[in-house]
């Protein structure tokens, strides 16, 4: 359950973000996995900030993680092996040091922690998803990856 958002003064777009992950990230990765082996996660703007343990149970990125892994076993009692994968991206270099131990709390998922700003990966990420989405699927696909490939070679704004 996320906090109160009065202990988010200052922080409101923290509340939001724990928000959405807490009340709709669960359904939103069953629909995903109900139609794909591989679920692809990417937060962009990782943490952790202003954390009181060392357990990072508040961080949007351990409440996401812990939302991954759930989806991840519920497929697999259903048969299904769901390939999970976490793109955690973080600008500061202090966060991004204590953000690289989740992949040794989270040995089931693939967490691939990243330095630096979240809009330089962007056009990367747009390519990578949108190729691996060619080999699943037909050719609304690869007009869709057509048109992303020139929204990618926009420069972003200084």
């Amino acid at each position: 359950m996320v906090a109160d958002i009065s202990k988010y003064a200052g922080r409101e777009q923290a509340w939001v973000k724990h928000y959405f992950l807490e009340n709709y990230l669960d359904g939103l990765i069953q629909k995903i996995a109900s139609a794909f082996d591989h679920v692809v996660y990417v937060d962009g703007f990782s943490g952790p900030w202003q954390v009181a343990d060392e357990e990072f149970d508040a961080t949007s990125f351990s409440i996401a993680l812990n939302r991954l892994r759930s989806a991840k076993e519920a497929w697999k009692k259903l048969g299904r092996n769901v390939q999970v994968t976490a793109h955690l991206i973080e600008k500061s270099r202090s966060a991004f040091r204590r953000l690289e131990t989740m992949r040794e709390r989270f040995p089931d998922i693939n967490v691939i922690p990243h330095h630096g700003d979240f809009v330089a990966y962007v056009p990367d990420f747009i390519k990578r998803i949108l190729w691996a989405l060619l080999h699943f699927s037909d050719g609304r696909i690869a007009r869709l990856y057509s048109i992303s490939c020139s929204i990618s070679s926009i420069e972003p704004r200084q």
